[in-house]
């Protein structure tokens, strides 16, 4: 949710600005729910998809931003087909908040909390001129309806999709968490394809922990949801990380390679396991693991090589691009999995993924 950045910036320099947010989604279109992107008079922070839609998108914020005063909101449905030109074919809901100096006086103070990794929601009314509230702990909770408080719960105990399109009777709110649950990975090795990784991952919805022993290695700058272990003890290391985790290796030592991957196939519990290497690296290895005590099944979850078919190339970046669009697969798959499972128990909630 880079968005956040550009709206805690805004706010803290009180800049007048109007959020666009993609609420709702019949059909193809070029966003997701949950989609959103921030304009003033002279810029535009992030995207809700291009084309006619975004530009047609902005001209209605700044129109807001010239003729309205304090908060204000409204949300319409835009056709992607004739009338907005474009090819998609579906239509999309865009919800349009100026929001007031007050408010953004409030949200300056409100998002440093974040910085305090404590888990917060924001929640629009939709159909009304009133604030957005942005609400944290259960001791918040008095807030806000009993149908919000039900979604936020949901988005506390899971790693579901991070915003919700809530209906409360006659009244809808969309609801976002702003810290989306971000799944946890484990990447070893710093060497170039570790670093062109690392700056892919800096944009995507993951917590990585950086691991080389080789301390000197590491660039002088890491995105902020990267943190460095120059820890030898691998023990240390591998030994209570959460299950699910997602582990990438790419040592710069086959021997240390193999050690990782076996400590983490006998643990069983992870989310994804995937090695650097050629068809003939991953046989090799299979023959030592299988004499190790490893099952074909826990085997068979083991990706090597890295990176998805379609995209070829050994450059490091081309390995980082294809290796990150295959975390995201598979982070992906395991959403699908809890939403499964958790999705159907609220008759009050649109769900859809941010």
């Amino acid at each position: 949710m880079s968005w956040i950045r550009e709206f805690v910036s805004l706010a803290q320099c009180g800049k007048p600005f109007v959020s666009i947010t993609v609420i709702e989604v019949t059909g193809s279109a070029p966003r997701e729910v949950g989609a959103r992107m921030l304009v003033t008079d002279t810029a535009e922070f992030e995207s809700i998809g291009g084309g006619n839609l975004e530009y047609s998108a902005i001209r209605r914020a700044r129109d807001i931003l010239r003729k309205r005063t304090g908060s204000f909101s409204e949300n319409e449905m835009f056709g992607l087909g004739i009338e907005m030109q474009q090819c998609c074919g579906g239509a999309v809901r865009l919800l349009f908040e100026k929001h007031s100096a007050a408010d953004i006086a409030t949200y300056a103070d409100q998002f440093s909390r974040l910085n305090n990794r404590t888990t917060m929601f924001f929640a629009s009314p939709l159909g009304t001129d009133r604030s957005p509230v942005m609400f944290s702990n259960k001791a918040d909770w008095n807030q806000v309806p009993d149908s919000l408080r039900s979604a936020a719960d949901r988005l506390l105990d899971t790693a579901m999709p991070g915003s919700y399109l809530v209906r409360d009777g006659s009244a809808e709110w969309f609801l976002t968490r702003l810290d989306e649950l971000a799944t946890k990975a484990v990447l070893f090795g710093a060497g170039h394809v570790g670093q062109a990784l690392v700056r892919v991952l800096g944009d995507l919805p993951f917590r990585v922990d950086w691991v080389d022993p080789r301390t000197d290695i590491f660039p002088s700058t890491r995105p902020d949801n990267v943190i460095v272990l120059e820890r030898n003890d691998l023990q240390e290391i591998l030994v209570g990380q959460e299950p699910g985790t997602f582990y990438i290796v790419m040592t710069h030592s086959h021997g240390l390679d193999y050690e990782i991957c076996l400590h983490v196939l006998r643990q069983r519990d992870f989310g994804w396991l995937g090695l650097i290497g050629s068809e003939t690296k991953r046989r090799r290895f299979e023959k030592r693991f299988v004499a190790d005590g490893i099952d074909p099944f826990t085997l068979g979850r083991l990706i090597c090589p890295i990176g998805i078919d379609s995209v070829k190339g050994k450059h490091p970046a081309v390995i980082a691009i294809s290796t990150a669009a295959q975390l995201l697969e598979a982070r992906q798959r395991e959403l699908d999995v809890q939403f499964a499972v958790y999705g159907s128990d609220s008759p009050n909630l649109d769900s859809t993924m941010s």
